[in-house]
């Protein structure tokens, strides 16, 4: 609380019980998924690195200028691991349009986001742009985020009483429905060239084969990449590679 920035740490976990014989505690062992779990399996670290790894998450972070200050989609964050994060995203309602070229995609949504739909209510998305382009480049499809569904808000106990999103103005621009979905994130900074994303979404899938998490056969055959910055941001960017798991250890 002391630092202007007001960094958050963020530790995730699990925590090993020693029982006797009546199920009485008799010992504690706490684990992070950030310094103790290594191909898939628990292991003790040394203390400088967890105190290592607390101070790193305090300094201020860096990023370029946000899309209009656009609050982030909300999740659970379920595993911060040393190199990925996974992620509980709720259910939510999207504009998607298929694209060639990304401003392309940015400039078709936020004119429907701006008034440019059968209702010209100006709509407010959430970051980030979420963007699926399949292994040979050449379906692309652009998605944002901009609200809940009723049942969604019910659910996690909301007041289910957002008004539906408006129909658009052009068929170009469809309105589509997301689930609820565990992903696995990799952030990178570096501009997300194509061979950029195919660098880190492979890179993802042999995080996730070491720690035994299967991703989704869809999420096998595209890749997605989401950007959190304007996109014409100079300086370091947030960017990431996600993918839906099929199975994790995080079933219900």
């Amino acid at each position: 609380k002391m630092l202007p920035w007001g960094p958050m740490a963020r530790f995730t976990g699990v925590s090993l019980y020693d029982l006797d014989d009546e199920a009485r505690v008799m010992k504690q062992t706490d684990y992070w998924d950030s310094i103790n779990l290594v191909q898939g399996e628990y292991k003790q670290a040394p203390l400088l690195t967890g105190v290592k790894d607390f101070l790193n998450q305090l300094g201020p972070g860096a990023g370029g200028a946000q899309q209009a200050m656009n609050a982030e989609l909300p999740f659970e964050l379920l595993r911060r691991a040393p190199e990925y994060e996974v992620r509980r995203y709720p259910a939510f309602e999207a504009v998607e349009t298929d694209y060639e070229a990304r401003p392309e995609g940015y400039d078709r949504l936020g004119t429907y986001a701006s008034g440019w739909n059968v209702e010209n209510r100006k709509v407010r998305p959430f970051s980030p742009s979420i963007m699926r382009i399949d292994v040979n480049e050449k379906d692309k499809t652009m998605v944002w985020p901009v609200g809940f569904s009723n049942e969604a808000l019910a659910q996690s106990g909301g007041a289910a009483s957002q008004q539906a999103i408006p129909a658009p103005a052009d068929e170009i621009i469809r309105r589509t429905s997301v689930p609820a979905q565990v992903v696995a994130v990799l952030r990178f900074e570096t501009p997300a060239t194509a061979p950029v994303v195919k660098y880190y979404s492979g890179r993802l899938m042999e995080l996730l084969a070491a720690d035994k998490l299967v991703p989704t056969q869809a999420a096998t055959q595209a890749y997605t990449l989401c950007q959190y910055d304007a996109i014409f941001s100079i300086g370091t960017r947030r960017n990431e590679v996600w993918a839906v798991l099929a199975k994790h250890d995080w079933q219900e």
